[in-house]
């Protein structure tokens, strides 16, 4: 299990509040890994808008999009440290990514600018 205190760090893309990431194992050999947050009601309602915003923008075609280039993501190094799923999301629901080639041209392009 790991902790990090967001209040303070106050990492780019990630909530403000206190986490726990908790390992069944390895989560490179397809073993399952849990995010707990705590968050401020503020910060909740914020995290639950951009969630809704994710779902209304979500369709059977763009789902499949999403599944087929995080399955072939979640076994990078880099997953989770230089890029993560919100990126995927972002890729996918707003540059039209389609292909995980697509997708590593996106990180170089958007990823280096912010």
């Amino acid at each position: 299990m790991s902790f990090r205190n967001e209040l303070i760090a106050q990492t780019k893309g990630l909530p403000t509040g206190l986490y726990w990431g908790i390992y069944f194992g390895n989560e490179r050999a397809g073993d399952r890994k849990v995010d707990i947050w705590a968050v401020s009601a503020t910060e909740c309602r914020r995290l639950i808008q951009y969630c809704t915003a994710i779902q209304q923008k979500l369709t059977p075609e763009t789902i499949s999009k999403i599944l087929n280039i995080k399955s072939q993501c979640w076994q990078d190094p880099e997953y989770r440290r230089s890029y993560s799923s919100a990126d995927i999301y972002d890729a996918v629901l707003e540059k039209n990514v389609s292909s995980i080639e697509s997708f590593r041209k996106y990180l170089k392009t958007y990823k280096k600018t912010e």
